[in-house]
């Protein structure tokens, strides 16, 4: 709560020491995802756009396409240019139309962060928390049952081999028709 407090007064400093503390990969990705709103909010388009092309390799999600193409239809508003503005809301609005939309506004990217961070989350609880899997029986384990004396009748499972054996033997065995009657 006192990060999203430091980095909406921008207090850069403050939440950065504050995610700093977070251990593990968590961490690392809210420090990134930290650096990279304030270099978009400060108008540092070349390193945010080195930043978010290493968060896209690193952190693979469709969600980032949305946070790009956001970030270049607002390059492209204070370029001036109406071509390349025009090029670029088109391209945002294809997208929203093909996808949905997380998010209304250019400035609003950092839902994505947080969308991403909570997967990120669910995910590892996931694995943490999973039942293990299921141990099936190897046939190297049941062919070693039969002969150990774990309190089963070995015998028992020997009778219904030679019987499974008979019968078969039997089907193979041709058969004599009387020709006379």
């Amino acid at each position: 709560m006192r990060v999203i407090v430091a980095e909406s007064k921008c207090d850069w400093q403050t939440a950065k020491s504050l995610l700093s503390r977070v251990a593990g990969e968590d961490g690392f990705f809210l420090l990134l995802t930290l650096e990279y709103s304030r270099l978009r909010l400060e108008w540092e388009t070349c390193e945010a756009e080195d930043l978010l092309g290493q968060m896209k390799t690193k952190y693979p999600h469709p969600i980032l396409k949305q946070v790009e193409l956001d970030h270049n239809y607002e390059g492209a508003k204070v370029t001036g240019n109406p071509q390349r503005i025009g090029h670029h809301q088109g391209l945002r609005r294809a997208y929203k139309r093909k996808f949905g939309s997380f998010w209304n506004e250019p400035d609003d990217f950092r839902k994505a962060f947080q969308i991403m961070a909570a997967e990120m989350r669910l995910a590892r609880n996931k694995v943490w928390y999973a039942h293990p899997a299921r141990a099936r029986r190897t046939e190297l384990q049941s062919h070693s049952q039969h002969g150990s004396n774990s309190g089963l009748d070995s015998r028992a499972g020997l009778g219904s081999e030679t019987e499974s054996r008979s019968q078969s033997q039997s089907r193979h065995q041709p058969q004599q028709v009387d020709i006379d009657q």
